[in-house]
């Protein structure tokens, strides 16, 4: 379960958001905060398509995946 997670700001992309949880995590490498969010060490970010969600949001009670979509 992740301790934290930024909040998702009205017409943020995901890149941002993602951007700023592992800046606040302070994790030194963007693998160990993409496997903590994702369950993943190797995560690859399309911009404008987020995808593989469905873990992410199992750890967040106030996100779906498809809030995050929208």
């Amino acid at each position: 379960m992740l301790s934290f997670f930024p909040t998702i700001y009205p017409d943020e992309i995901f890149y941002s958001v993602f951007a700023r949880y592992h800046k606040q995590s302070g994790n030194k490498d963007i693998n160990i905060s993409s496997s903590i969010a994702f369950g993943r060490k190797s995560k690859r970010f399309i911009v404008d398509l987020p995808n593989d969600l469905d873990f992410l949001t199992s750890q967040l009670p106030t996100y779906t995946s498809d809030y995050i979509i929208e």
